[in-house]
């Protein structure tokens, strides 16, 4: 998946921003100033990633805190 498909994704979530915090040229994806996806110069993300990290991040600290970490 290209960069260019990362961002096309993520903007389509409702309230989706994005801005480059760290200069670089990284793309932060935040719904409420809560970084959903960070897409850097060489890594990579696949759209099933990005939605898993979207999901987790909505679960309860203790319920995330019981789930493998991703690689």
């Amino acid at each position: 998946m290209s960069r260019e498909m990362v961002n096309a994704f993520c903007r389509t979530f409702p309230g989706a921003k994005v801005s480059d915090p760290w200069g670089g040229g990284h793309d932060a994806w935040k719904v409420g100033g809560k970084m959903f996806a960070c897409i850097g110069p060489l890594r990579r993300e696949s759209r099933s990633r990005l939605t898993a990290k979207l999901v987790r991040s909505s679960l309860t600290k203790k319920v995330q805190a019981q789930l493998d970490p991703f690689e």
